[in-house]
């Protein structure tokens, strides 16, 4: 893994790649529920070549789903049934839904 794959955040170290995918995928419904290459590109800073490899690769993990028609994204079923989860999980297990897992506190 290269330097320039990580970035730090505090005293962690954090996958670009997977904070792109998240900045991404917090982009959908703000005020529209589909976005294309170009749209997301231009509102994250990003590439469209990395923008384009972001969304080639969340569909394949079913995080979200592209029209035929327009290539247009938008969220997928799979992240509206992981947000379902989350209250029951995180009440159960008394998490605070900011809190980042520090290290070695597991």
């Amino acid at each position: 893994m290269s330097a320039r794959e990580l970035r730090p955040v505090g005293d962690t170290q954090v996958l670009a790649s997977v904070s792109n995918a998240a900045r991404v995928l917090k982009e959908f419904g703000k005020d529209r529920p589909d976005l294309g290459v170009s749209d997301l590109a231009r509102r994250l800073g990003l590439g469209k070549s990395t923008t384009h490899r972001l969304l080639h690769t969340l569909p394949v993990e079913q995080l979200l789903d592209q029209d035929p028609e327009s290539g247009r994204y938008r969220l997928s079923a799979t992240v509206h049934d992981l947000g379902a989860r989350v209250p029951a999980v995180s009440r159960r297990a008394g998490w605070s839904p900011t809190a980042p897992v520090q290290e070695g506190s597991r």
